[in-house]
């Protein structure tokens, strides 16, 4: 617990020099559920093809070109392309997230988030903690003892 607290306060400091530093980065978090919204999640980066040919050129390579014409710099910042197995089956996907929404709205002007929606309500995370007088109202709802 202490070394994630240490982590946290570290990545504030990091994040606070790199902005100072850096002036002027436009850093964008992409949200939405993974499986259903794959395509236009890809589609942001690597464009639209059709029949092998290039279509319509993703979004970010765009606003990549954009920023740098003017001196900035341009991050998205998409989870899937690095979320690990370890995070998932600690439950820290969620804190995860989290951590990277407020460190671009602190590094970044707005916009700096994007919600894809879709028709799938998506993944719930177990809490990372129960407490210990929640657990044992979990435990008491249990109707079998054999479950405990």
């Amino acid at each position: 617990m202490r070394s994630a607290i240490v982590e946290r306060h570290t990545n504030r400091l990091v994040d606070e020099v790199v902005a100072v530093q850096a002036g002027r980065t436009f850093r964008v978090f992409v949200s939405s559920t993974f499986e259903d919204l794959k395509a236009e999640r890809n589609a942001l980066q690597d464009g639209v093809w059709r029949d092998g040919k290039l279509v319509k050129e993703g979004a970010f390579p765009r606003l990549r070109q954009l920023c740098e014409a003017h001196g900035a710099r341009f991050q998205a910042i998409d989870l899937r392309w690095g979320v690990s197995q370890e995070a998932s089956l600690d439950q820290q996907t969620m804190p995860l997230c989290l951590d990277e929404i407020a460190r671009s709205q602190r590094v970044s002007p707005r916009p700096n988030f994007i919600v894809l929606l879709g028709d799938r309500y998506g993944w719930r995370p177990l809490p990372y903690e129960i407490l210990a007088d929640e657990f044992e109202h979990i435990l008491s709802a249990v109707a079998d003892p054999a479950d405990r």
